[in-house]
C-alpha cells in the first residue's frame, strides 16, 4: 500500500487527503477508484482511511480526505458541521480523481460511512461521474433514496442493486474501524465494486 499526501479546491480552500495506490501500483496504468468518507466529525485517519488503505489492497485507487473545516484541511469556524459544504468537498473529491492520470474516469465508486452516506447520495443526486455506491453503517435509506429520487431515472432504478451484507457480532460504530468488522466488510466491498467499476 502506498500512501500519498494530496491536495484539491473545493470551496476556495485547501482540502486535504491521503491517496492510497495499490501495491503493484504502476504508473503506467489507470486504476478504478473510490473516494471514502467517514462518519459526522471525524478525520482522514479515521474510519474513511481504515477502509481507503484496505480498498487499495485489493486493487484500487482509494481517496480518504478531511472535509472542509476538519483536520488538515482549511476552512473557518473549524470543526464546523456543514453537510452543504461536505456535499460540495465530496462533489470535489470526485473531480480530483476524475482529473488523476491513474484513475479510470469511467470506473469512480464512493464509500460512505455513517453520516457521510447521506453525503455522498446528495452529491451524487445529480451526478452521473460515480458508477457505484457503497455505504457502512449507512445513516439514511438507500432503498428509499433510490425509490423516491427524481434524478434517478427508472433505467437507474432498475440496476440498484440494493445488496445487503450483514457484519455479523458488529454493531454501528464497531464497523468503522475494528478489522475483524473491517475485513468483512471491505470483503463485500471489494467484489461489489469489482463488479461495477471493471473496465
Amino acid at each position: 500500500m502506498n500512501k500519498n499526501p494530496v491536495t484539491f479546491k473545493s470551496g476556495g480552500v485547501n482540502i486535504a487527503g491521503n491517496l492510497y495506490c495499490p501495491d503493484d501500483f504502476t504508473a503506467s496504468k489507470r486504476y478504478p477508484a473510490i473516494v471514502a468518507a467517514g462518519p459526522m466529525a471525524t478525520v482522514k485517519e479515521q474510519a474513511a482511511g481504515v477502509f481507503a488503505k484496505a480498498l487499495s489492497e485489493k486493487g484500487f485507487i482509494a481517496l480518504a480526505f478531511d472535509y472542509r473545516t476538519y483536520g488538515e484541511s482549511e476552512g473557518e469556524p473549524r470543526q464546523y458541521e456543514n453537510p452543504v459544504n461536505k456535499t460540495e468537498d465530496i462533489q470535489n473529491a470526485i473531480s480530483f480523481l476524475s482529473a488523476h492520470e491513474n484513475v479510470d474516469s469511467e470506473g469512480i465508486g464512493a464509500l460512505g460511512v455513517c453520516a457521510s452516506s447521506s453525503y455522498i447520495a446528495t452529491a451524487l443526486a445529480s451526478d452521473r461521474r460515480v458508477k457505484a455506491f457503497g455505504t457502512v453503517s449507512a445513516f439514511f435509506s438507500l432503498r428509499e433514496f433510490c425509490l423516491t429520487n427524481p434524478f434517478v431515472t427508472d433505467e437507474q432504478r432498475n440496476q440498484t442493486s440494493n445488496e445487503i451484507k450483514v457484519i455479523e457480532g458488529a454493531y454501528h460504530v464497531q464497523a468503522y474501524d475494528r478489522p475483524e468488522y473491517v475485513s468483512q466488510a471491505v470483503g463485500a466491498l471489494s467484489r461489489f465494486f469489482q463488479q461495477h467499476l471493471a473496465a
